[in-house]
């Protein structure tokens, strides 16, 4: 099983690494919140992606949980679908997928396992998920839908492609 936020889950599903993700670790957890952000919001603003997403609800390989949180224990920039995805993963003892910078330093302060999506597609990539090629091509699309990558990720990536 497996916790994600908003961000990983729209653009995992944009280029179409789910069905990888549901290999790997089975299961995707989200919180209500994300829910919301992802699904209501995103049918108000005609998304692609909502449609294969609540196709993936329907099948139950991704599970909508509601979560309390205590958000006076939570730093005050982060969100509530962040602070939701955050306290989720420490309720399921997951593993959880989350991009934004300083949710992410607070799940390593927590010792929670945690990745970003980029790390994701290199870390289905060491499962032999697909080639080298296919990675590239998969930070490319990521990159072409409008996630944001620094220059200096995408050369430790170009240095980690070169040494593997």
């Amino acid at each position: 099983m497996i916790v994600l936020n908003a961000s990983p889950l729209i653009y995992l599903t944009r280029i179409q690494k789910l069905d990888y993700i549901f290999q790997l670790y089975g299961v995707i957890y989200i919180s209500k919140k994300v829910y919301e952000e992802v699904i209501i919001r995103g049918k108000k603003l005609q998304k692609g992606e909502v449609s294969k997403i609540e196709l993936f609800i329907e099948e139950n390989k991704i599970q909508v949980k509601k979560v309390e949180v205590e958000e006076s224990l939570y730093p005050r920039n982060l969100h509530q679908g962040e602070m939701e995805t955050i306290q989720l993963a420490r309720n399921l003892q997951s593993k959880i997928l989350i991009d934004d910078r300083p949710a992410y330093n607070l799940c390593k302060l927590l010792n929670l396992d945690v990745i970003r999506t980029v790390g994701i597609l290199i870390e289905l990539f060491m499962h032999k998920k697909y080639d080298k090629l296919k990675l590239k091509n998969n930070i490319i699309k990521l990159t072409n839908e409008g996630f944001w990558i620094t220059s200096d990720i995408l050369g430790k990536i170009e240095e980690f492609l070169n040494d593997f």
